[in-house]
C-alpha cells in the first residue's frame, strides 16, 4: 500500500473510479515514484518556460493558469478543477518546457510523478495515453469555442470577466481591491479609458462594485453577481 492510495480513498467515488482506471496498468516503478503534496493557496508550482521535469495530478483544490505578458501584470485566464493532470500536454506535443504558469487558488492536493517515469509509462500504455489525448482534444475544442464567443460579449461583460478572474486569483478575506491604473485595466480588456470609466461608474451605481479611495473593491457577493451575468451569456467562461 502506497501513501497516495490513502489520498485517493478520501476522494468521492467518481474520482476514485477514474483514478483506478488511470493507474490500472501503471508499472511498480511509477507507483513507487509518486509523492503526495499539499499546496496552500497562491502556490506557483509550474512556471512558464521551465523544463518539464514533473507531472502533477490534482486530486483536490483549484488551479489557475496565469499569463505575465499582459502589460507586465499577472493575469489569470483559465481555471482547472480536479481531476486534472498538468505537464502531459507538453509531453504529447513533444515540448521540453511548460507552456504556461500555474498557481493554486485554494488549498490543493497533488500526486507528483517524475517526468522520466511518467513518460516511459505513457509510451507503453495505450489506455493512459488515450485518456490524456481525449482530455487534451476536448480542452482545445472548448477553448476555441470560448474564444469565438468571447468576441460576442459587450464591453461591460468583458470587464466583468476580467474582474472575476482577478478576484479568483487575488481575493483576500472575500474581497478584492483593483489597484491597477485605469489605462492598464482598459488596455488589458481591450477598451478605451473613456469606456472603462463609463462602465465602472455604471457598475458602482448598480452596486456591483464599490469605491475605496482611488480604487474599486469587489466583495464575494458582487463577484457572484458578475459571474452569473457572464455565465448566463456564455457557460464556462469563468
Amino acid at each position: 500500500m502506497y501513501e497516495w492510495n490513502s489520498a485517493i480513498k478520501n476522494l468521492n467515488k467518481e474520482k476514485q473510479i477514474y483514478l483506478s482506471n488511470y493507474f490500472e496498468n501503471a508499472p511498480d516503478s511509477v507507483k513507487k515514484s509518486i509523492i503526495v503534496k499539499h499546496m496552500p493557496k497562491e502556490t506557483v508550482f509550474i512556471e512558464e518556460g521551465e523544463k518539464v521535469n514533473k507531472i502533477f495530478i490534482m486530486l483536490s483544490g483549484r488551479v489557475l493558469a496565469m499569463d505575465y505578458r499582459i502589460n507586465g501584470m499577472v493575469y489569470g485566464y483559465l481555471k482547472f478543477e480536479p481531476i486534472e493532470v498538468f505537464g502531459v500536454m507538453e509531453l504529447i506535443l513533444g515540448e521540453d518546457k511548460y507552456r504556461t504558469s500555474l498557481t493554486t487558488i485554494g488549498d490543493s492536493l497533488f500526486l507528483i510523478i517524475p517526468r522520466n517515469e511518467y513518460e516511459r509509462w505513457m509510451q507503453n500504455d495505450l489506455k493512459v495515453f488515450s485518456m490524456q489525448a481525449e482530455k487534451i482534444i476536448r480542452y482545445m475544442v472548448e477553448e476555441a469555442r470560448k474564444e469565438r464567443l468571447y468576441v460576442l460579449l459587450s464591453a461591460a461583460e468583458r470587464v466583468c470577466v476580467f474582474i472575476c478572474r482577478l478576484y479568483q486569483m487575488y481575493e483576500k478575506a472575500g474581497t478584492y481591491v483593483v489597484t491597477m491604473s485605469r489605462k492598464r485595466f482598459a488596455d488589458s480588456v481591450g477598451i478605451s479609458e473613456r469606456t472603462y470609466t463609463r462602465i465602472i461608474t455604471d457598475m458602482q451605481n448598480k452596486g456591483m462594485v464599490k469605491k475605496v479611495g482611488r480604487n474599486i473593491a469587489v466583495t464575494k457577493e458582487q463577484y457572484e453577481e458578475m459571474r452569473k451575468i457572464v455565465e448566463n451569456k456564455i457557460h464556462g467562461m469563468i
